[in-house]
């Protein structure tokens, strides 16, 4: 069996800033413990990105190729470069993704 190659995960500065956020509800509303488990299973969802990131579909009606992830209750919304993955933002399921987007 052929080795699987990684890419790496690149995540922009608006993404960072949404998952600070997503860590700073969850924390006030439902604690500490809550909070770092839903970023913990947040963040490895995200990293799954590297070895298989076709899996999920293109987002249509935006421009360029990025494709989204549905995670807990956020979206992570992503594109693929040539080595790297690129984390665009993580936005509440609830949100206006292409809103967010442009």
């Amino acid at each position: 069996m052929a080795p699987t190659t990684m890419l790496e995960i690149v995540i922009r500065r608006l993404a960072l800033r949404d998952l600070d956020g997503i860590a700073t509800y969850t924390k006030s509303r439902w604690g500490n413990t809550q909070s770092r488990s839903y970023l913990t299973s947040l963040k490895r969802d995200i990293q799954s990105l590297g070895e298989y990131p076709l899996r999920y579909p293109l987002h249509p009606g935006f421009a360029g190729e990025v494709r989204k992830m549905l995670s807990g209750h956020h979206i992570v919304i992503y594109c693929i470069q040539d080595d790297r993955i690129e984390i665009v933002r993580v936005l509440h399921e609830r949100m206006d993704v292409d809103g967010k987007l442009t």
